[in-house]
């Protein structure tokens, strides 16, 4: 589902209501084509941290408007995609969750591996010198600081499995490195307790629980030193904590955007009709991409059908839950292009209702004729 895709994403679902701060990173907010974002300055609290990064290579930008309303900040996305555009097709229908390491084994990604996996796994030529794809999201290395008030191991993939009692401080450290100077900086865990309250240098960021979840931003500051605390609301045996801190580099980032907005429809119109809704542009097929998928940002559900040029195309999922269509027959130039959602159960209680009006209209017509000839 849409909901569960959004949690393998680090965004807040507790099946009752969605969190935007509780998630986003600027890798998302492009890829799900978000390009503006409104800001109430009276609020202070859990804003994505990219808002308000003032780093050249960020490019989400203030916008300077006229005639806004006091109190309100307005951003655009300067490199956001639109809803389609052209992904490599490995017959990727399914992003993986993680990497087999042995037979029956595998080592499952964290929200910000996952990211990076869907890029990859969207594009192919950002490289490094090496030859390999590039990563947007780097981890930064934590360190548990030791304690006489609770005892821990490490599991197989080097995370910690502590014993404490409710009240316990831990305290994992870490230093931003040289690199990530300038970049978005993230934490986030996939601990097996949600009981307990999460701190960074000092600050509250709200309990970590069933209400709470989700990514969060933080700005770094100058000793680049940092320490992310969880106190515990009850006690812990050999519990699984996994903290993580990544920082975005938002110039990979750059990379992968241009490529794929480089082959992405821009002019995509909304259009309506009795039963259906639709988004109507044209792509510009370029040489070198008849292995090629046109990927919506749209869920692949009941209803959806695709048109290029006129001619009614089989609908792929890709990405796990998104529209796509396969293109490689198609020859280099323009194409006309139309994703199109038709309400099914709308369409047909339609015309069920028009069939009960008919009917009851007819039942008085003839009820009528039958009390007239009763009179005669």
């Amino acid at each position: 589902t849409v909901e569960e895709y959004f949690e393998k994403l680090g965004f807040h679902y507790n099946y009752y209501f969605e969190r935007y701060d509780g998630g986003s990173t600027l890798a998302m907010n492009s890829f799900l084509n978000l390009k503006y974002l409104i800001d109430n300055s009276s609020s202070t609290t859990n804003k994505p941290i990219f808002m308000k990064n003032t780093d050249e290579r960020n490019f989400f930008r203030k916008m300077e408007l006229e005639d806004t309303e006091d109190g309100y900040t307005y951003y655009e996305n300067q490199k956001v995609l639109p809803y389609a555009f052209v992904i490599d097709d490995d017959n990727y229908s399914y992003v993986s969750e993680g990497n087999r390491i042995a037979e029956n084994n595998i080592y499952y990604f964290d929200h910000f591996e996952y990211q990076n996996e869907m890029f990859k796994t969207m594009n192919s030529s950002v490289l490094d010198t090496q030859g390999f794809k590039k990563d947007i999201f780097h981890r930064i290395p934590l360190k548990l600081k030791k304690s006489s008030s609770f005892t821990y191991e490490l599991d197989k993939d080097g995370y910690y499995l502590i014993t404490a009692n409710k009240g316990t401080t831990l305290r994992f450290e870490f230093d931003v490195p040289t690199e990530a100077s300038g970049n978005n900086l993230y934490f986030y865990d996939k601990n097996k307790t949600k009981s307990y309250s999460v701190y960074l240098d000092n600050r509250y960021y709200e309990n970590n629980t069933y209400w709470h979840e989700g990514i969060r931003g933080f700005n770094d500051n100058t000793s680049h030193h940092h320490t992310l605390t969880y106190t515990l609301k009850s006690d812990v045996k050999n519990t699984l904590f996994r903290p993580f801190v990544y920082y975005e580099d938002l110039t990979v980032l750059g990379e992968y955007l241009d490529s794929l907005r480089d082959s992405a429809s821009y002019d995509l119109k909304q259009k309506n009709r009795l039963f259906s809704f639709s988004y109507i542009g044209t792509l510009n097929v370029k040489k070198g991409k008849e292995d090629k998928t046109l990927l919506f940002t749209l869920p692949n559900e009941r209803g959806m059908s695709v048109y290029i040029d006129n001619k009614k195309q089989k609908v792929v999922t890709r990405m796990n839950i998104f529209t796509a269509v396969d293109f490689s027959s198609l020859d280099e130039g323009e194409h006309k292009i139309e994703i199109r959602y038709t309400d099914i159960g709308f369409e047909v209680g339609f015309f069920l209702s028009l069939l009960s009006i008919g009917g009851l209209v007819a039942f008085l017509v003839l009820d009528y004729r039958k009390k007239k000839s009763v009179v005669q």
